[in-house]
């Protein structure tokens, strides 16, 4: 048997957990290396200096589905979705990345959840959650 990573998402404690996301359709771009610096070029006619900063946020995408096997499951389980991820509120998403290792990442949801697919749900629905990572 394979392995499939997990992703949960967790309260900003990062022990009680809020959500398990099942059924994950692809793995965003990441781990990230998105480092931060200012530059100052010219100051003295010549050169340039560099203060380090640390790392910029970015947008981190968790693409699903959810399915059921009636249309009343369904949205029992979209609704459990948009009512557990609270827009602007400090989270903790962990990403199972081996059988023993987990990599977190704090994160917050400041735009909506994204519904795709067909018109009329009755057993499958796609969805983004897009999150700002680095974000607190």
């Amino acid at each position: 048997m394979s392995f499939i990573p997990s992703i949960i998402l967790y309260q900003s404690d990062g022990t009680t957990p809020v959500y398990t996301f099942q059924h994950v359709l692809d793995l965003p771009d990441w781990p990230k290396d998105n480092p931060s610096s200012v530059v100052l070029e010219n100051l003295r006619s010549q050169g340039a200096i560099v203060i380090p900063g640390g790392d910029k946020s970015y947008t981190f995408r968790v693409r699903g589905v959810l399915t059921s096997d009636s249309y009343t499951n369904l949205m029992t389980a979209i609704n459990a979705l948009k009512d557990a991820i609270v827009n602007n509120t400090n989270y903790v998403l962990k990403i199972q990345t081996s059988v023993s290792a987990t990599d977190s990442i704090n994160v917050k949801r400041i735009t909506s959840i994204s519904w795709e697919g067909p018109a009329r749900k009755t057993k499958i629905q796609y969805y983004v959650v897009e999150f700002l990572a680095e974000s607190w």
